[in-house]
């Protein structure tokens, strides 16, 4: 099938019309420099939409004989429970080679969808399932993606599968993001690295807007949880350049669907990760929020409060993000400056300087890396933004996680993070 083949219904006529509408959504979902023919005529694109391909192929019977036939063919056993009540559904991925292997234990992602989204759509759109079949990973991924959830979920797993505890990893998306980074606050001792993806970059509550103490703050910097971000460099958020800040794009009303599988039970105001009031219960205040502001139920991105400035503000954050991982702070006027010089192509991009800096074209589209390290040297921090992408799961976002995360674990004996540093080719 040829590069543009895929998204129409004429051309493609098994799952041209859920092409058609993802793309609404894309169109939606950038912040308004985003060239998507382009993207979709390059070889980054066909490469994406082969993935899309294999979703709308089977999101509507994830659990059907053919959809597990196909894990099985990839070398993955896919096992999901309480499959009758939708926000309480998670789904497990083991490697087949487990069932011959019973002394091994396994590294283990979770992997958090985006807010409103099913697993459906998060385990064919992240591209985690692949890379645990070819590296040999287990794989968790939640409905109800709130941080208690997911901690009593995680000893279920850890009971019932033979998990590696000093690899434990999380990664989300976009909400999902966001709920990465409140179980980073509150749960930082059980995990070894996260990946909060296409969200805000630093936070001073959780995805109800409680604060997090200076208590929790303090856990996180002690147990040294390293992390990475991948963000597109068009997403309608506008995560980049980190050295601004400026609200969400306007979508008109319309957020764009890119859910093409509907399950029944869908129901947003019974939807456990909303924002609610602990006095009339999360439903009536996101109904009341949703009312204000409609299609909006999640926190809202942070922003500066009037009168400060927008540019100190936002360095000041990445300086927050980075002391936490032990790393040195950037100098803000330094960082400031680099919003007047578009020829520095990096650093305008980016909107600060890293210690490691590199380019790197994958599937022929450029990936700008930014990797700080601590005062041991351990790259704790690093920073990806993905050319001409919007906000959505990009093609290598896995990849490249997995490839950050498979160098950590944590001693179980003592809480403290190792770093072994080995490469794919060394293995």
């Amino acid at each position: 099938m040829k590069r543009r083949d895929y998204w129409s219904a004429e051309t493609n006529p098994e799952t041209g019309k859920k092409f058609e509408q993802f793309l609404d959504y894309i169109n939606l979902a950038h912040n308004g420099y985003m060239d998507v023919d382009k993207f979709i005529d390059s070889e980054y694109g066909e490469a994406f939409a082969q993935r899309l391909q294999i979703r709308f192929l089977y999101e509507d019977d994830a659990m059907g004989e053919e959809c597990l036939a196909y894990y099985r063919s990839i070398g993955l056993k896919k096992e999901m429970y309480h499959e009758d009540d939708y926000y309480s559904r998670w789904v497990v991925f083991t490697p087949l080679e487990a069932e011959s292997h019973p002394d091994r234990k396994y590294p283990l992602i979770i992997s958090q969808h985006g807010g409103g989204s099913s697993i459906e759509t998060e385990e064919f759109s992240c591209g985690y399932p692949e890379i645990a079949a070819r590296e040999g990973f287990m794989l968790l991924m939640l409905q109800n993606t709130n941080w208690d959830c997911v901690k009593e979920t995680l000893e279920l797993v850890k009971e019932k599968y033979p998990v590696d505890c000093e690899r434990i990893y999380m990664s989300g998306l976009s909400q999902g993001g966001s709920q990465t980074n409140t179980a980073l606050q509150r749960m930082p001792e059980l995990l070894t690295a996260v990946a909060p993806n296409s969200c805000d970059f630093y936070r001073t509550t959780d995805n109800f807007d409680v604060q997090f103490t200076e208590e929790e703050k303090s856990r996180v910097k002690k147990a040294v949880v390293p992390f990475i971000q991948t963000v597109g460099a068009c997403d309608a958020s506008y995560y980049v350049p980190l050295n601004f800040w400026q609200p969400r794009k306007s979508w008109d009303g319309k957020i764009g669907n890119p859910e093409t599988f509907h399950h029944p039970q869908f129901d947003n105001e019974k939807d456990p990760t909303w924002i609610h009031d602990p006095e009339k219960g999360f439903r009536d205040a996101a109904r009341l929020k949703m009312k204000k502001e409609p299609h909006w139920w999640m926190p809202h991105p942070s922003s500066p409060a009037p009168g400060v400035d927008v540019h100190r503000w936002a360095v000041a954050r990445l300086n927050n993000r980075l002391e936490s991982l032990g790393c040195a702070v950037r100098d803000v006027d330094q960082c400031i400056a680099y919003e007047k010089q578009p020829e520095d192509e990096y650093h305008h991009l980016l909107g600060f300087y890293a210690d490691k800096e590199e380019v790197r074209e994958i599937f022929g589209c450029k990936h700008y890396f930014a990797d700080c390290f601590n005062e041991e040297g351990v790259n704790t921090f690093r920073f990806v933004v993905v050319d001409n992408f919007p906000h959505w799961q990009s093609l290598m976002m896995a990849e490249l996680c997995w490839d950050f995360f498979r160098q950590f674990k944590r001693d179980q004996s003592t809480g403290k993070l190792v770093c072994e540093n080995y490469k794919k080719s060394e293995q």
